[in-house]
């Protein structure tokens, strides 16, 4: 069986559990519809994705990009009004035109300390770029020259922060996350999707470990009997695929370009609903 037609199958198959009825969509943006840029300003949203998407829209009940961009940043990528845009890992969306946002009183003052003193331990490193989202920072260093070194200097900056006890790290693929203490990430923005629109079905593809709230509370969610719902991992070619990520997904597909593949087999299922 060759890769195009495995694809395919257990695609279909999952697909099959809806019995005919179409699928909420929630997608990450970075490493999914976009490929990972080493300065995440350049990223766009992959043509032949965009224009899947949009003929989606016309078929799904609801899709929805959950990223760890803020809301703004994500809209402003896709440019859809009928799309809900989930931003800050569940902490603000966009609707309709507008902007909600939760965040605790104050935080945007300790997230500009916090990330002014990293900018201060990093300044000397080439490749690597600070990123204020207002509630959150990241701080992108997929294009520093030595990726180990960089991350042991951001470690080591870490336990110097100003207000580091009222604030929440992750690291990613070559970012590192600071988030305010709070319920947010993007299985609770599954959560409160699936609860908001009383989805019932839904299909979900990330790509990277702040994806793993989402495929976890799915799981649970599913196993609860409240929907009918899978994951969806996409690796990265030449690295090894995350253990807890292919743990909590219901599949694993490559690349970009098995996106696409899928986003049409998603639409080639459900067209004739329309």
């Amino acid at each position: 069986m060759n890769k195009s037609t495995d694809l395919e199958k257990k695609i279909s198959t999952l697909l099959n559990l809806f019995e005919n009825k179409p699928p909420a969509l929630a997608l990450d943006f970075d490493g999914v519809i976009s490929e990972l840029k080493s300065d995440p300003r350049t990223a766009y949203v992959d043509e032949y994705c965009l224009k899947t998407i949009v003929k989606l829209t016309k078929i799904l009940p609801d899709i929805s990009i959950i990223s760890g961009r803020s809301a703004i940043d994500i809209n402003s990528k896709l440019k859809l009004e009928n799309l809900t845009y989930i931003g800050n890992h569940g902490a603000e969306h966009i609707k309709n035109g507008q902007l909600i946002r939760k965040s605790p009183e104050g935080i945007e003052i300790i997230i500009k300390s916090a990330l002014d003193y990293i900018k201060t331990q990093t300044k000397n490193i080439r490749g690597i770029f600070h990123e204020n989202k207002t509630i959150s920072a990241s701080i992108h260093y997929r294009g520093s020259k030595d990726h180990k070194k960089t991350k042991e200097i951001l470690s080591n900056a870490l336990s110097n922060i100003p207000n580091i006890d009222k604030l929440d790290v992750f690291w990613g693929k070559q970012i590192l996350e600071i988030r305010p203490h709070s319920q947010f990430n993007k299985g609770y923005a599954i959560n409160h999707l699936i609860e908001s629109k009383n989805i019932k079905n839904i299909v979900f593809l990330g790509d990277d470990t702040t994806d793993l709230d989402a495929m976890i509370e799915i799981r649970k969610q599913r196993d609860l009997g409240n929907i009918s719902g899978f994951s969806v991992y996409v690796t990265q070619k030449n690295t090894n695929p995350d253990k807890e990520l292919t743990k909590y997904s219901d599949c694993s597909i490559e690349n970009i370009e098995e996106v696409r593949k899928t986003l049409d087999l998603i639409y080639s299922k459900y067209k004739s609903s329309a």
